[in-house]
């Protein structure tokens, strides 16, 4: 499905984790809380958020 992609929007990284997209954006703005699941990694480029793929070689 995104196998010719390298990075995945906010909504397309949510669908494929099977989270919300307001769940992915509160991890991502609440950082490395204890008691909060951590974000995935994601670059910030301006306002744009992108998550990358990592796929084995």
């Amino acid at each position: 499905m995104y196998k010719d992609k390298i990075t995945l929007t906010t909504k397309e990284t949510a669908e494929y984790l099977g989270v919300s997209v307001s769940s992915l954006v509160r991890r991502r703005l609440d950082g490395l809380r204890a008691s909060y699941m951590p974000s995935p990694p994601f670059i910030k480029a301006g306002r744009t958020i992108r998550y990358p793929i990592w796929m084995p070689g």
